[in-house]
């Protein structure tokens, strides 16, 4: 089954990082809602079933405290972060392996870290709502937006929703006359590529 696409809202498409990402769709037995602030690491998403409203929500972490680093597999299990090691608070998730770039949430006062699944990457959530609350939950995250960031690339994002059982995000931005950048979230966070056109 190829996945059903439906067109996303960008506020902030000629800005480096959209400030708000949404979008509504149907289908069969169900009514989707997606709103991401990727600016700050929050976003919601909601099937309205014919008997059961579900959600997830991401992980409401701070962008100050998030950082990518290179996980660490050995006698301790660390994550290196600009060149400083940190210890792994808690247990590392299963299947990651030594070198995997991996999301945390950094904890000044211990200077451990966290490890983030998936982060603020859409994914089929299991949080029981009701209409009510879902549909103010959904009217909440897109008030109050952050203020303009910079502008420093070419192009404009453009984006889908994309829904084949499982939710996902595909955004797209020509950065130059010879390529393309692509985002794309998945179970396991976000993803990019860069296709270069085949003349330039």
């Amino acid at each position: 089954m190829s996945a059903r696409r439906f067109r996303l809202d960008i506020v902030g498409e000629l800005e480096d990082r959209p400030r708000l990402l949404r979008a509504y769709g149907k289908v069969r037995g169900a009514e989707l809602a997606v709103v991401l602030r990727p600016t700050e690491h929050r976003g919601l998403f909601v099937v309205l079933g014919k008997e059961a409203c579900t959600a997830w929500s991401a992980d409401l972490v701070p962008s100050e405290t998030r950082a990518r680093g290179r996980l660490v597999i050995g006698a301790k299990t660390e994550v290196h972060v600009d060149g400083r090691a940190h210890r792994i608070a808690g247990t590392v998730p299963a299947g990651l392996a030594d070198g995997t770039l991996v999301e945390v949430a950094l904890d000044a006062a211990s200077g451990r870290a966290r490890v983030l699944v998936g982060g603020d990457a859409p994914r089929l959530g299991t949080t029981q709502l009701e209409l009510a609350d879902a549909v103010a939950r959904v009217k909440a995250l897109q008030r109050g937006l952050p203020p303009k960031g910079p502008t420093t690339l070419r192009g404009r994002w453009t984006g889908a929703f994309l829904w084949d059982g499982v939710p996902a995000v595909e955004l797209k931005r020509r950065l130059a006359a010879y390529g393309t950048l692509t985002v794309r979230s998945g179970a396991d966070g976000w993803s990019w590529t860069f296709e270069r056109s085949g003349r330039w």
